[in-house]
């Protein structure tokens, strides 16, 4: 239970880090009740989309989210790192894949750890 409750803290943690950019980018910008903001039709940043994949796996069960290193580039995210089953790497990808913006997901140096069989 506690293992849980740091996940989602470290989760949360990472989400609003990360929230600070557009945050800051918002308050620059004008508010005025008569142009309220408007969804942007950019492509989510490469920092956001890492970010993300990496709170998401933290917050996702049976996926070692500390144990793996998450890297984007152009929307193509790059997994790596050591997990302990196959199941664990395949929900890693999905996890990935699940976030708007990822273009690609690479997880060719995500390794299923040869002790996990025995």
């Amino acid at each position: 239970m506690k293992k849980l409750h740091v996940r989602n803290t470290l989760a949360a943690s990472l989400v609003a880090i990360s929230m600070l950019g557009a945050g800051s980018a918002f308050a620059a910008g004008s508010m005025d009740n008569k142009n309220p903001p408007s969804e942007s039709q950019q492509p989510a940043s490469d920092t956001w989309i890492t970010t993300k994949v990496k709170s998401d796996m933290l917050a996702t069960d049976n996926v070692p989210g500390s144990d793996i290193k998450v890297e984007t580039k152009n929307g193509v995210v790059w997994l790596s790192g050591m997990v302990k089953t196959q199941a664990e790497k395949d929900k890693a990808v999905s996890v990935a894949k699940g976030i708007e913006g990822v273009k690609k997901v690479e997880a060719a140096n995500l390794k299923v750890s040869a002790m996990a069989d025995h």
